[in-house]
C-alpha cells in the first residue's frame, strides 16, 4: 500500500506529491489513518552536521505525530514509529 506524501523542499517549502511504501505489518493503521482524513508530509532538514528527515502526520490543523531521523535506513523505522504514534493519538481524539 502507497502512503501519499507532501514533499516539502527546500529553499521555500513548495510542495511535491510523493508516495511511500507502507510496512506490510501496519497497513491496516495506515489504512485506517487515511480513512479518518490524516495527511502525511515530510522535509529534509539541515544542519550544520547532517542532513535528517522530519516525518509528520495531521488532522486537519493538529499534528498527530512527529518523528526526526536521520536520512538513511532509520527512516523505515521512523515512518513505523510515525503511524503507531499517529494511530495511538487518533484513538484518544476519537474517544
Amino acid at each position: 500500500m502507497n502512503i501519499p506524501f507532501t514533499q516539502h523542499l527546500r529553499p521555500d517549502g513548495r510542495e511535491r506529491p510523493l508516495t511511500v511504501d507502507a510496512p506490510t505489518e501496519l497497513e491496516a493503521e495506515v489504512k485506517k489513518l487515511l480513512e479518518a482524513g490524516v495527511t502525511f508530509s515530510a522535509e529534509v532538514l539541515h544542519t550544520e552536521y547532517a542532513y535528517n528527515i522530519a516525518l509528520y502526520t495531521e488532522k486537519g490543523a493538529d499534528l498527530l505525530a512527529m518523528e526526526l531521523c536521520p536520512n538513511g535506513p532509520e527512516v523505515l523505522e521512523a515512518l513505523k514509529r510515525l503511524i503507531t504514534r499517529a494511530v495511538a493519538v487518533l484513538n484518544t481524539k476519537l474517544t
